[in-house]
């Protein structure tokens, strides 16, 4: 049950920047219709993954941390840099295909890590890693 705990919390964690972090540049993207509609379909991901978290979470009776203020500030302030001078869409794609290389490779070593956690929890994780997998190739698109 603690592999399932730590697990659930990095799924956890990670969907929820996402959200944090497609919230933000939902706010900055103007025009591309189709880009906005990209991230919004990523978003809503994000927030299923995070909800499926959720209900684990609650089934096992764990306490599961989400990101810490710092980090979420941190996130947002970093969001807010990185698109002060470029605002494009090309350079957004950029900065998310980035991101989830990260996260797979993340998913990758935190599966590795976690070999003892309960199927349905893993399952989930193999979902966001795929998610990340998924939202690496649809941004390409955008480069």
């Amino acid at each position: 049950m603690e592999q399932d705990i730590k697990l659930l919390e990095y799924i956890y964690q990670n969907s929820e920047m996402g959200i944090i972090i497609l919230e933000s540049l939902l706010k900055v993207v103007r025009g591309d219709e189709m880009f906005i509609k990209a991230l919004r379909t990523q978003l809503l991901e994000y927030r299923e993954i995070s909800e499926k978290a959720t209900k684990l979470k609650q089934k096992l009776g764990a306490d599961i941390k989400g990101n810490s203020r710092l980090s979420v500030m941190s996130a947002k302030s970093m969001i807010k840099v990185k698109t002060m001078c470029d605002k494009s869409t090309s350079h957004i794609a950029s900065m998310l295909v980035v991101g989830s290389n990260m996260g797979v490779v993340n998913a990758i070593r935190t599966l590795k890590e976690h070999t003892l956690a309960s199927s349905e929890v893993r399952n989930l994780m193999h979902k966001l890693k795929t998610s990340e997998e998924n939202n690496i190739e649809n941004m390409k698109e955008y480069i």
